[in-house]
């Protein structure tokens, strides 16, 4: 502790809450003492934020019980003080929550008493990073840190003058309130990021992220010929594969012949369609616009053991945020990896999560030849629509919303393969639909600047917050008064009347092993 101002002195905490007052931990309490039919309430860990009683526990016992393990009951006004993380060394004051209350061991409580220091100034001084800092410096243990209840008590604090104890609360709580309104509205951003993301795609993909007079390009295939461009170009596909089977058989079967077995994709129906689109967009089914030879897949089965040299393959848990996690990626024999050389990846594909979550990412160059898992789909775009296009279709809400109503199952709900290939997909003429992505990727850098920013400006107003603490105890704060009694004069008077005062009995606990 440096230097400390005039008119300061250092206490204990123990010796901070005057006379009478009381200093002690929680009681130990069994699971077998609880009883959720009790009147009260057990206030835990988990209830005390930073400077903020956060009210999140709901465990109880009867008063009998509480008064039969001779439990300190808690008054409105008390500073509880958590020995263990999340945080460990937070504190806040313990309200009127309109019932009888006890703590749990872990949970050191301090209540004023006659000549004590001023609670809300200590509940600060707590949480300050100085004091945070060598409280957690104090704790021990193997799986979870604690700090002994005996070293609460003896941390020593910076102890102004009463009147300034009470200045400098009300500047904190000034401040704290305005850092407050600034957190809530820059977390807010945060929150609104996704849902501006899904406003951009959905103006998007109904056509109003530019006008219809702006889409209409002299030279731009409408998407009704692309999808019929698509279709013919499937269908000769899948001709000259049939006829190369028959001619490998020494047999001599004419086109049209081969042809009155073909079926082509299911098309769209008038009913299945999301919304309305601009006139030279149609529907398509995602079956129709992938590469003819290349349909929806999903991939492997059962990829065996991990290996350490072999073929990569992505799951949908290696998706996060949109991009392949490659550097997690598990590896399966390449024996395996050739049965299901139908779902072998190239750059540029897209892969869509079919189990639990349907989460999109394209497929990057580093990893093609790789391989997906059962849970997980393959979409490899034609030359009719742009990968980023049908990506961010199907990251839409609208996408999205149509997938999850074909889900099936309920603890592992998942997609029929059939039904992602139905999903309606919106075809836009190839040069609206690069413009689309333009706009959408502009207006996604936008709102990501934004949300840098606001996350950015959120760890500054904490950094700010611990510097506003540091100086009000270094006496930096608020103005100092000559006047004021200097805290020396009142700890004097606390030690005086604590050794005249006898200390008080109490019952003896019942503690048990935790």
């Amino acid at each position: 502790m440096s230097e400390l101002p005039r008119g300061w002195a250092l206490a204990r905490i123990d010796e901070a809450n005057g006379v009478d007052g009381v200093s002690t931990d929680g009681d130990w309490i069994e699971s077998k003492d609880q009883d959720p039919n009790g009147d009260v309430r057990l206030i835990q860990l988990q209830d005390i934020g930073d400077g903020t009683f956060l009210n999140k526990s709901a465990r109880f016992l009867t008063k009998e019980k509480a008064e039969e393990l001779n439990c300190t009951f808690l008054n409105s006004g008390d500073l509880l003080v958590a020995r263990m993380p999340d945080p460990l060394g937070r504190a806040c004051i313990f309200p009127d929550i309109g019932q009888k209350a006890v703590t749990a061991v872990d949970v050191h409580v301090w209540r004023p008493g006659k000549l004590s220091a001023y609670p809300d100034y200590i509940k600060y001084c707590i949480n300050s990073p100085e004091i945070r800092s060598s409280l957690q410096s104090q704790a021990s243990g193997t799986t979870r840190q604690r700090v002994a209840g005996g070293k609460v008590k003896a941390q020593e604090l910076p102890l102004p003058p009463i009147p300034e104890q009470q200045r400098i609360v009300r500047k904190l709580d000034t401040l704290n309130a305005s850092s407050a309104i600034a957190r809530t509205h820059l977390s807010a951003i945060a929150k609104l990021v996704e849902k501006y993301r899904q406003a951009v795609l959905e103006r998007a993909f109904n056509g109003s992220l530019f006008d219809e007079n702006q889409q209409r390009v002299a030279f731009a295939k409408p998407g009704a010929e692309l999808l019929e461009d698509i279709r013919a170009e499937r269908r000769l596909h899948w001709l000259e594969k049939e006829r190369a089977k028959k001619q490998a058989k020494g047999q001599k079967v004419s086109d049209a012949s081969i042809l009155k077995r073909y079926k082509p994709p299911e098309t769209i129906a008038e009913v299945d369609c999301p919304h309305d689109l601009p006139a030279n967009w149609v529907w398509a089914v995602a079956d129709e616009i992938v590469q003819p030879g290349a349909d929806v897949v999903y991939g492997i089965v059962q990829p065996g053991p991990k290996l350490s040299e072999g073929v990569p393959y992505v799951r949908g848990m290696d998706i996060v945020d949109g991009v392949i996690q490659t550097s997690q990626l598990l590896k399966t024999s390449p024996e395996i990896a050739k049965k299901y050389e139908r779902a072998s990846l190239k750059g540029g594909d897209i892969l869509l999560g079919i189990i639990r979550a349907t989460k999109v990412a394209i497929v990057p160059s580093s990893i093609e030849g790789a391989n997906i898992t059962q849970g997980t789909a393959r979409f490899r775009p034609s030359n009719v629509i742009s990968t980023e296009f049908l990506a961010y279709w199907l990251a839409s809400k609208t996408a999205q919303s149509w997938l999850h109503s074909k889900y099936r199952g309920i603890d592992m709900p998942g997609l029929n393969l059939r039904d992602v290939r139905q999903l309606p997909v919106p075809l836009a003429p190839v040069e609206v639909q690069r413009e689309i992505v333009r706009r959408i990727e502009t207006a996604f850098a936008k709102i990501d600047r934004l949300a840098a920013e606001a996350e950015k400006a959120l760890k500054l107003t904490d950094r700010l917050d611990q510097r506003i603490l540091a100086k009000a105890f270094a006496g930096e704060l608020v103005a100092q008064d000559p006047t004021d009694e200097p805290a020396s004069a009142l700890l004097e008077r606390i030690r005086e009347a604590r050794s005249s005062t006898p200390k008080p009995k109490r019952g003896r606990r019942k503690k048990v092993a935790t």
